[in-house]
């Protein structure tokens, strides 16, 4: 009773019933079953569904879980872009998609369109239907697989939870050379096959952080963020390419204020900007953790500024390093006492953001460079002490991040710093110590 249903509750105004569908699905997730329904279409040769739905789990399921990129057929007038010989997993939407104004009413989903038909008619040809969850209920698919001449057709396995769900149009369909199969669930069927088919799917799930899923991600972020320094950069250094017309695009906003801040080169107006930004958003966080940034980097105190982000934002961890980050480049510029009291202040703003985020690799690396920078102001079993303080943060960086070539170079060089403050063996040691670190940074990245 579906379509009729539908078709009463929104015959005034059928866009309503799709924004209503659009609330329904923008939360659902693909559970388990189409987990690994999507690795059956990347992986082997079975890689067309068909389907009266006009949600987008299985897309979302090939993207989230497989590498490949799907072919969505939601609307007829791509049918004739479906090839039998297609290796790409392909999703047919017979009844369209969700954006495509998807077919609810009787009317609708009474007969196949016949572009559909033109493409399935290869498909059932040389593939076997497994039908899963579908009830044969519309007149569309169901009466054009009625029509099909069994002989033409590869056999049917329909799955179903009972036998008694089997009305009398799937018993008029399906011949002595087609399947009932009963199953408990989708997801259950689904598990079975994956016992079958021995996919590396569930593959050190009992370990998230190195589970290929994760670490595709972290390696897709890590790009995105090494091209974002990179673009910062060149922002900073005035090397883009058309300053007005971002301007122009980016005008108003603190986006705008930080595009002013960030390509002017005199300072004392970058500052003005700064204070007029902040007087019109006194509370934003960028403002705030770029403006004490600034400050620092003009031999200035930035922490009032700091301060107030992380009061805001209590969990602000980005600040915590950034404000440390500054503090140790200020202190690099000082000595004696002050500098040793800049580095334990900016020793302390890296604890707060570990405390925050545990696995924040990034700070531990400047820890360690900011710990080996005040050793190299030492001497004795004090400067000592400091550099295997170091030692312990990058390892820490590492152990969170293998791949961070960064901290593998700069654990070489402060290696290096100490073996010079050595003789003999123990310096050897130490200098070999610092190759093998200086030759995982190139394994990593060999054009370092």
């Amino acid at each position: 009773y579906y379509t009729k249903l539908y078709e009463e509750r929104y015959k005034a105004c059928p866009e309503l019933g799709y924004t209503e569908f659009e609330k329904l699905m923008a939360k659902s997730e693909p559970g388990i079953g189409y987990a690994i329904l999507a690795q059956i279409l990347s992986k082997k040769k079975h890689n067309f569904v068909i389907t009266t739905n006009f949600d987008y789990l299985v897309e979302d399921a090939i993207r989230a879980y497989t590498s490949e990129k799907p072919f969505i057929a939601g609307h007829e007038t791509l049918a004739g872009f479906i090839s039998v010989q297609t290796k790409k997993p392909t999703i047919i939407k017979v009844h369209r998609d969700l954006f495509l104004h998807p077919f609810n009413s009787e009317t609708e989903t009474e007969t196949l369109k016949q572009e559909w038909k033109k493409a399935l008619s290869p498909l059932l040809n040389q593939f076997h239907l497994v039908v899963i969850g579908y009830g044969g209920n519309d007149g569309s698919l169901m009466n054009y697989l009625k029509t099909f001449n069994p002989t033409e057709r590869k056999s049917i396995y329909w799955c179903v939870r009972n036998k008694s769900e089997i009305n009398n149009k799937i018993q008029e369909l399906l011949t002595q050379n087609d399947y009932i199969i009963e199953i408990h669930s989708f997801d259950d069927f689904m598990y079975a096959l994956q016992g079958a088919f021995k996919f590396d799917i569930f593959e050190k799930l009992d370990d998230p952080n190195n589970h290929p899923f994760v670490t595709s991600s972290i390696n897709r972020i890590t790009k995105l963020n090494q091209e974002r320094i990179k673009l910062a950069t060149n922002l900073r250094e005035n090397k883009i390419s058309n300053p007005q017309a971002l301007r122009t695009i980016m005008s108003g906003g603190v986006s705008g204020i930080l595009l002013d801040a960030y390509i002017e080169k005199d300072l004392q107006k970058k500052e003005v900007i700064y204070q007029e930004g902040l007087k019109t958003y006194p509370d934003d966080l960028d403002l705030l953790s770029e403006y004490g940034s600034f400050l620092y980097e003009i031999n200035r105190d930035g922490s009032e500024k700091y301060q107030k982000a992380v009061d805001i934002k209590p969990d602000y961890y980005e600040a915590f390093y950034n404000w440390g980050t500054d503090l140790g480049s200020l202190a690099q510029t000082k000595s004696g006492e002050e500098a040793d009291k800049l580095y334990h202040q900016a020793f302390e703003k890296y604890q707060k953001a570990v405390d925050i985020k545990p696995d924040y690799h990034g700070a531990f690396n400047n820890w360690g460079n900011d710990l080996g920078s005040l050793a190299q102001t030492k001497s004795g079993e004090e400067a000592d002490k400091l550099y295997h303080q170091a030692f312990e943060k990058y390892q820490k960086a590492v152990d969170i991040k293998p791949d961070y070539h960064g901290a593998f170079y700069n654990w070489g060089n402060d290696l290096g710093s100490l073996a010079q403050t050595k003789s003999g063996e123990e310096a050897d040691k130490l200098y070999h110590q610092a190759f093998e670190k200086y030759q995982k940074a190139v394994d990593i990245k060999p054009d370092y």
